[in-house]
C-alpha cells in the first residue's frame, strides 16, 4: 500500500460500510483488508451506523463471523457490530421488534445462539458485552444464567447485570432480582459488602436501598464502603427516600456520625438529600439550620451551596421553595456564605427542549483541601416522569 494512499482508504472503508450491501461487504474483505486490517474498523463503524435493512447483507455477516472465528479480536468486532445492526432491524417496526422478543427472526436467534455457546468465561463476558446491543428476551435469559452463580467471577456477573439493566424493565422476573440481592448481599468481609454495593448499583430498587442504608453513620464500615451505599441510593428513584433515610444523612452532613465524615460523602449526601426537596421540607429546615459564619469544612458547605443553586435552576418549584426559606430572618444569606474559599461545585445546564424532551447536563466538583478528588459529568433526557442518562463521564484522582 501507498502511504498517500491511506487517507483515502480510510474514507472508502466507512462508505462501504455504510452502503450495507453484500457487494460493498465482498470489496472489503477481498480488497480493503488486504491493504491492511485496520481499515475493518472503518467498514465496521460505517456499517454500525448504516440506514440498510438489506438481509442478503446480513445473512453474508453471519457467514463473515463465522469464518474469523479463530481470529478473536476480529470476530468479536465484527459480533459487536451485527448486534447493532440486528437491533435497528428488530427495532424496525412493532411487528418486528415482537418477532425478535419472541425468538421468531431466525436470524437474530441464530446469531444470539452462535455467540453464547461458550466454554470459557472469557467468552461468556465478551458475548454479554456484545448482547448488550441487542438486549431483547434471548440476550436476557442468557444473562440471568450468571446471576447467583458461585461459577462465575464479579465481572462476568457484572456485565450480566448490565445487560439486564438495558433491557426493557417488562421482562424482570422479581423473584430472580429479589433472590439475587439477598444472595450477593450475605457477606461476611467488608471487602464483600463493598462489592456487591458496586454491583447493587445497577439494580438499585428497594431492596437494594435497605440493603445500603444499613452501613450509613456506622462506626463498623470504612468510608470507602459507605460512599458505595451512598453512590446505589444515588441511582435509585427518590420515592424510596423517606424520612429516616433523610435524618441519618443530615448526620453524615453534619459530620456527628460515630466515624469523622468525610468531604466525598458529606456531598453524596447533599446530592441524596436535595432530591427530597421540598417533598420533606424539613430537610431543608436541617440543612439550614447547621450553618455557621466559620464553616470547619468550606468545600463541603461551597457544594452544598451550589447544588442549591444547580437544583433551583432545574426546577421551578424547587426554586421558589427555596426563595421562601431563605425569606425567613434566621436562614438569610450574608457575606459569609458567599466568599468561602473552595473549588467544589455543581451546575445544571439546559441544553435544548424539543416536544416535551427537555435535555439537560449536571456537572460536580469535588476538592480536599485544595486538592482535586472528583468528578462526574452526565447528559439526560427526560420526558415526562422518565428521566435516562444518555452520557455519564466519572474522574478520580486516586493519589
Amino acid at each position: 500500500m501507498h502511504p498517500e494512499n491511506e487517507p483515502v482508504l480510510h474514507v472508502l472503508g466507512n462508505v462501504l460500510g455504510a452502503l450495507g450491501n453484500v457487494l460493498s461487504l465482498n470489496i472489503t474483505r477481498t480488497v480493503l483488508n488486504v491493504q491492511g486490517p485496520e481499515f475493518l474498523d472503518d467498514y465496521l463503524l460505517g456499517a454500525a451506523h448504516t440506514t440498510s435493512n438489506d438481509g442478503k447483507w446480513h445473512k453474508q455477516l453471519m457467514y463473515w463471523m463465522a469464518d474469523v472465528k479463530e481470529e478473536e479480536e476480529t470476530y468479536w468486532k465484527v459480533a459487536n457490530t451485527i448486534a447493532t445492526i440486528l437491533r435497528r432491524r428488530c427495532e424496525r417496526t412493532p411487528s418486528s421488534r415482537n418477532s425478535c422478543h419472541h425468538g421468531k427472526e431466525k436470524i437474530v436467534a441464530k446469531f444470539i445462539k452462535d455467540i453464547s455457546t461458550c466454554s470459557a468465561e472469557k467468552c461468556h463476558l465478551k458475548a454479554l458485552e456484545v448482547l448488550k446491543n441487542i438486549p431483547i428476551s434471548a440476550s436476557f435469559q442468557y444473562a440471568r444464567g450468571f446471576l447467583c452463580s458461585a461459577k462465575y467471577s464479579p465481572a462476568v456477573q457484572i456485565a450480566a447485570l448490565q445487560l439486564i439493566k438495558a433491557a426493557s424493565s417488562k421482562m424482570y422476573d422479581a423473584k430472580i432480582v429479589a433472590k439475587f440481592i439477598k444472595d450477593i448481599s450475605t457477606c461476611s468481609s467488608e471487602k464483600c459488602h463493598h462489592k456487591a454495593l458496586e454491583v447493587l448499583r445497577n439494580i438499585p430498587i428497594s431492596a437494594s436501598v435497605e440493603y445500603a442504608r444499613g452501613f450509613l453513620c456506622s462506626a463498623k464500615y470504612s468510608p470507602a464502603v459507605q460512599i458505595a451505599a451512598l453512590q446505589l441510593i444515588k441511582a435509585a428513584s427518590s420515592k424510596l427516600y423517606d424520612a429516616k433515610l433523610a435524618n441519618v444523612l443530615i448526620r453524615l452532613f453534619r459530620n456527628v456520625c460515630p466515624q469523622p465524615t468525610t468531604t466525598s460523602e458529606s456531598q453524596l449526601a447533599i446530592d441524596i438529600l436535595l432530591r427530597c426537596v421540598p417533598e420533606q421540607q424539613h430537610v431543608a429546615t436541617m440543612l439550614l439550620r447547621s450553618e455557621s459564619l466559620n464553616p470547619e469544612n468550606a468545600e463541603k458547605w461551597q457544594y452544598f451551596y451550589k447544588a442549591v443553586e444547580s437544583s433551583a435552576q432545574k426546577d421551578e418549584l424547587t426554586d421558589e421553595f427555596w426563595r421562601q426559606m431563605r425569606k425567613f430572618k434566621v436562614f438569610r444569606p450574608n457575606y459569609a456564605h458567599r466568599s468561602l474559599e473552595a473549588g467544589s461545585h455543581a451546575h445544571w445546564q439546559g441544553i435544548a427542549e424539543v416536544d416535551g424532551y427537555k435535555l439537560f447536563s449536571t456537572s460536580e466538583v469535588e476538592f480536599d483541601l485544595g486538592m482535586f478528588k472528583r468528578s462526574e459529568f452526565d447528559i439526560n433526557l427526560k420526558h415526562g416522569k422518565v428521566d435516562e442518562s444518555l452520557f455519564k463521564n466519572v474522574e478520580f484522582n486516586v493519589r
